[in-house]
């Protein structure tokens, strides 16, 4: 085989719909990845006039978080599941309601 008969090695990009990406708020940000990740979840280690220009930046390319893209690249999804034997019962019901209802306190609604 020879090099021109070898297969391409494919390169991914991520895309989003409006064309931002958190790799273009770092670039006009002139920071990384890794602080704008930082800056934008509120997250220590990023200094107060960092975080104003990332913030900014952000704004003003109209960035939002690809939540997809986020769970996937944590492994957290923030699902908690519930099984109950039955969900009529007016028992499992109260049960599923006080879950609901804790989360919810939790911030996890």
């Amino acid at each position: 085989m020879t090099p021109t008969d070898a297969p391409k090695r494919r390169t991914r990009t991520r895309t989003r719909a409006d064309g931002i990406t958190i790799e273009e708020v770092a670039r006009r940000a002139n920071v990384s990845v890794a602080t704008v990740s930082r800056a934008l979840r509120g997250l220590p280690n990023v200094a107060p006039s960092t975080r104003s220009r990332v913030e900014q930046v952000a704004r003003d390319l109209s960035y939002q978080v690809d939540t997809y893209a986020s769970r996937l690249a944590t492994g957290r999804s923030d699902t908690v599941g519930l099984a109950v034997p039955n969900i009529n019962s007016w028992y499992f019901a109260q049960v599923a309601a006080g879950v609901e209802a804790v989360l919810a306190d939790a911030g996890m609604d």
